[in-house]
């Protein structure tokens, strides 16, 4: 792990918010996994459109899609 990242952990479980080094990671790799999960969702999701096809103007395909994406960041 890079010096940055270890002083990183170090401070997280000092201040308390952590019990551990392990408990940082897990929740890092927990959120990472949920991320995955969304983008997978939008894949899925672009993926069906294209599949069902229609008239889409590139305007409302990017309104959709940022509306997607800022629904996901929530």
């Amino acid at each position: 792990m890079e010096k940055q990242w270890e002083d990183f952990v170090e401070k997280l479980v000092a201040r308390g918010r952590y019990r551990s080094p392990e408990e940082v990671v897990t929740t890092g790799l927990s959120l990472v996994a949920q991320r995955e999960a969304r983008l997978k969702k939008l894949r899925d999701i672009i993926d069906a459109s294209i599949a069902t096809g229609g008239d889409v103007s590139d305007d409302e395909l990017g309104a959709a899609l940022a509306a997607r994406i800022a629904g996901l960041k929530t």
